[in-house]
């Protein structure tokens, strides 16, 4: 039995594209095409997926025109049916994530905020310093 992969939302997008293409293997950049996901965050999770035995990599031999090496993916036979139990569990995901709730949406007629809409002044002193002095 493999170990359990946490499911957080860019792993189940990325687990979503590789059961999609389980009959050939995909690269990190395509998979950021595909999801949206930034790059860092694509190679952490697929680290993981391939730690704990749920996929499999491999570099290429040789790029066609020079342009750099690419390091395939793939699911594993148990990786892709442990996908599909936890994606099933936790059901279904779209190719994009959510929009942010409606409460943090900036609709413009809000006061500012002291700590994180007031302009920040340079005096060369941290803020320890100037509220110590009185």
């Amino acid at each position: 039995m493999t170990a359990v992969v946490r499911l957080t939302l860019p792993t189940r997008l990325i687990l979503n594209k590789l059961l999609e293409a389980q009959e050939r293997e995909m690269y990190g950049f395509e998979l950021r095409i595909l999801t949206g996901l930034p790059g860092p965050t694509i190679h952490q999770i697929l680290a993981r997926l391939e730690a704990r035995g749920w996929a499999t990599s491999r570099w290429e031999d040789r790029p066609p025109g020079g342009r750099p090496l690419r390091r395939y993916y793939r699911l594993t036979p148990d990786g892709a049916a442990q996908a599909r139990t936890a994606l099933a569990r936790r059901g279904a995901v779209s190719d994009s994530p959510p929009a942010p709730p409606a409460e943090h949406a900036d609709s413009g007629d809000r006061a500012p905020h002291a700590a994180t809409d007031a302009p920040i002044r340079n005096t060369g002193h941290t803020r320890n310093e100037e509220t110590s002095r009185g």
